[in-house]
């Protein structure tokens, strides 16, 4: 920061506005870009509702199950194939760890 502020509150503030504030008003600029996180938090509503009456975070494999679903309300939202989304997404992510296990490996 270049000014000293009196509350080191304010001037985590001050940086903080600084850093973002190019993001904040990109719906300004692309149309394609709401200006809320209504469209959002409307797809997560059904998620968290069953999250909290079923209690799905109570074990690993419920996480796991959990965080997979706003993956699918995503691509619901955006329009795709969910079969084709999720092929692509698993491919991506054997090919990830596959590169992560060669990189691991002394060299012979």
């Amino acid at each position: 920061m270049d000014k000293r502020y009196k509350s080191s509150r304010v001037g985590k503030f001050v940086e903080k506005m600084r850093r973002r504030y190019p993001s904040w008003f990109t719906f300004v600029t692309v149309s394609e870009v709401e200006p809320t996180n209504n469209r959002t938090e409307r797809a997560l509503r059904e998620l968290v509702v069953h999250r909290k009456i079923i209690g799905t975070l109570r074990n690993q494999k419920g996480v796991r199950i959990y965080e997979t679903l706003p993956l699918i309300a995503t691509w619901r939202q955006r329009g795709l194939n969910l079969q084709e989304a999720l092929s692509n997404a698993l491919t991506e992510a054997w090919q990830r760890i596959r590169e992560n296990e060669r990189n691991r490996r002394p060299a012979a």
